[in-house]
């Protein structure tokens, strides 16, 4: 007897291939990579097995493509234009905040813990998640902090490592204990927003005092 395919869910081809990319984000996420099989993104998908290889060929690809998606919506998050006119603990503080709150959100420490299991099995596609995600933020962030320095806004004399220093200081302990959190415990931290607020505000202030311009002498 053959068994009938699964019934696909609507919204063309671009719809099913958002669906199977939220639904094997979740499953890798989840159970890991060696053990998320093709059917079950299918499943919970609500598509044929078929529609999956036909948008991914394999789950090798599909894995690669869930890890582009998640470092383009992190880019389109955390985005900073050097040319913001707005005061640099306004913009900071914007863009702290938001990375915050997306460093600890459970699909962000998900996709990390899977990450750093699978970096044995995908060198390649760790190194390029590193010039797709983290990389291109400090780049982003660098070119920010050296507009500042050459408005006489901030006192930055190598943006780079002030980049690497602010992001060090958001991660911290912070992703730490996220990482290292059970499901309840993430929930708790990411409940209290208000905590992580003050915590990115704190780090940017920081930040902001040890790149003072110098004062003038009167």
């Amino acid at each position: 007897m053959v068994l009938a395919e699964t019934v696909e869910t609507g919204g063309g081809s671009a719809g099913k291939r958002r669906a199977v990319l939220d639904a094997a984000m979740m499953l890798f996420v989840e159970q890991g990579y060696a053990f998320a099989s093709m059917e079950e993104v299918a499943r919970r998908a609500g598509v044929a097995k078929q529609t999956v290889y036909n948008h991914f060929g394999s789950k090798k690809a599909l894995f690669e493509a869930i890890v582009e998606q998640i470092c383009d919506e992190l880019m389109a998050t955390v985005n900073l234009d050097p040319s913001h006119e707005a005061p640099p603990a306004v913009v900071l503080e914007d863009f702290a905040c938001r990375f915050v709150r997306l460093m600890v959100e459970p699909v962000s420490i998900g996709l990390f813990r899977l990450l750093a299991a699978e970096a044995h099995r995908f060198p390649e596609l760790s190194e390029a998640v590193f010039r797709s995600g983290p990389d291109r933020v400090l780049a982003n962030l660098a070119r920010y902090l050296q507009a500042q320095h050459q408005a006489g806004r901030l006192e930055v004399s190598d943006p780079a490592l002030s980049a690497e220093m602010l992001m060090g200081s958001l991660r911290g302990n912070l992703e730490l204990k996220a990482l290292f959190s059970g499901a309840d415990k993430l929930t708790a931290i990411n409940g209290d927003a208000d905590r992580l607020d003050r915590y990115a505000r704190h780090c940017v202030q920081m930040f902001l005092t040890a790149h003072a311009m110098p004062a003038t002498a009167g």
